[in-house]
């Protein structure tokens, strides 16, 4: 009997060590990066980081610290000119064990440093993969962890979309439906990993006809943009539909944060775009455009759901191999892969 306990026990620790690494989950935040979007100098600018620092700690770093699934491990990367009153927040930061700041060089080829990022950190037999994209200064839903390894089923290739999400604008809050966003995440097979970086995110619905594996999960909204002063590449989407601030207290932590953001209101936000936008022509919307306008607004379950079923048709059936994939996502142009 105490043969039998003790392999029974060791049977035990084997399964939960397969179980662990099973798959480690890697999120990716650039910080201040150089990777040839905004010039270093800028981005080692004192003014230019301490509004950044703001932004990062009350909107990114907040969303991602009270997550309910802990099991990730953040890799969040710096310039390694970064001034110090930043590298003293940063060492507090450290102190939580999933927070893992990594310095780059300038003008580093910030893939194939990731990739070896990555590699410094993975555990001894870990199968699978999943990375995720947040900026710096963006913020997910409290549970958006445990959403995307939900979908986890041993997949060697295939990259994960929550199409629905928020912008954050002075001028109000949008629902914004987005079948290529910046929050993608890739599992993959941990067999010369790629990372969701190995392509721009804007690129995945439109490879996804040509067959890369797309799984879009349509959900309440998980995610939320940050439109400010510094923004180089998100802006407000006239497309977006103007939300109740109150909508961010069902899965988000930034309500208050987001209340004294906004100079307007929702109503003074509708009143403006049904307006300028549905009965005028400031932003010369087609008449399509304006339709599905004013189908988010009033019946948006009906508009989610067309938008599940005519993305599912949309879809190509291509199959193709995991090496064909790659070989697919390398073909296209990429700033994160610059000095190939």
């Amino acid at each position: 009997m105490k043969i039998l306990s003790e392999s029974l026990k060791q049977f035990w620790i084997f399964l939960i060590k397969f179980m662990i690494n099973l798959f480690q989950h890697f999120l990716i935040t650039p910080f201040n990066v150089d990777i040839g979007i905004k010039p270093r100098n800028y981005q080692l600018d004192i003014q230019y980081l301490t509004s950044r620092l703001n932004l990062f700690e009350e909107v990114c770093y907040s969303s991602i610290y009270e997550q309910s699934n802990k099991n990730f491990l953040w890799l969040i990367f710096f310039d390694q000119e970064t001034p110090d009153f930043i590298k003293t927040k940063i060492n507090q930061w450290s102190n939580w064990k999933n927070f893992k700041p990594i310095y780059t060089p300038s003008k580093v080829n910030f893939y194939y440093f990731l990739i070896q990022s990555i590699q410094d950190h993975l555990q001894e037999n870990t199968q699978f993969i999943i990375t995720t994209g947040i900026d710096s200064d963006d913020t997910i839903c409290y549970n958006f962890i445990d959403l995307i390894q939900q979908q986890f089923n041993q997949q060697e290739f295939e990259y994960i979309n929550f199409p629905f999400g928020y912008i954050l604008h002075r001028d109000g809050l949008f629902m914004r439906q987005y079948l290529s966003s910046p929050f993608v995440s890739l599992i993959e097979k941990n067999d010369n990993f790629v990372t969701c970086k190995i392509i721009s995110h804007q690129q995945i619905f439109k490879l996804s006809k040509l067959g890369l594996p797309v799984r879009q999960i349509f959900t309440l909204p998980t995610w939320l943009q940050v439109v400010h002063d510094n923004n180089w590449l998100t802006h407000r989407d006239i497309n977006a539909i103007p939300q109740s601030i109150n909508k961010l207290k069902v899965n988000f932590k930034i309500y208050e944060f987001a209340n004294s953001y906004l100079i307007k209101n929702y109503s003074q936000t509708l009143f403006y775009y049904l307006k300028t936008s549905i009965f005028g022509n400031k932003y010369e919307f087609t008449i399509k455009q304006k339709l599905k306008f004013v189908l988010y607004l009033v019946a948006p379950l009906i508009a989610k759901q067309y938008l599940k079923l005519s993305s599912k048709f949309k879809n190509n059936q291509i199959k193709l191999s995991s090496e064909e994939i790659k070989k697919l996502c390398f073909q296209q142009p990429n700033f994160w892969r610059r000095n190939d």
